[in-house]
């Protein structure tokens, strides 16, 4: 369906989701806004929230009607855990699933775009926090 960025947004969930323990949600990272699941250890488990930004025309003045525009997405993965070395490694996991023989619906292979990093000490304890950014254009078909 042109214009609809949801189809190609809900593949890129499932994909990360297929990242093995961590849990994974939508929104915007805040301090407060997710108390992560704790584990016998008293750790919390790593978890990744998905923030979509609305998608934009990727060329001005499209000769076919913006139906058929193609669009340009971009989106950040915010990966948190406990520790950096774990953050980083959950990074290059979801590097590689978004990178390697991935296509969301109706769009184009994604391309990194940036990124940075914190720590956020809110809730008693550390949460080492890196966001990656990916950008991809859509309404090809």
């Amino acid at each position: 369906m042109p214009l609809d960025t949801v189809p190609g947004e809900n593949d890129i969930v499932a994909r990360i989701k297929e990242i093995q323990g961590v849990d994974v949600m939508e929104g915007e990272y805040a301090s407060d806004s997710y108390v992560p699941t704790l584990d016998a250890n008293k750790m919390f488990v790593p978890y990744a929230l998905l923030k979509f930004n609305p998608a934009f025309p990727a060329y001005d003045d499209g000769i076919v009607g913006p139906e058929k525009d193609t669009m340009r997405n971009t989106f950040g993965v915010y990966v948190v855990s406990p520790d950096d070395n774990t953050t980083r490694q959950f990074v290059s996991r979801v590097r590689e699933k978004m990178l390697t023989d991935f296509r969301p619906t109706d769009g184009s292979s994604l391309k990194p775009t940036g990124g940075y990093s914190f720590v956020d000490s809110d809730l008693g304890y550390n949460r080492y926090v890196h966001q990656i950014s990916f950008a991809y254009m859509t309404n090809l078909s």
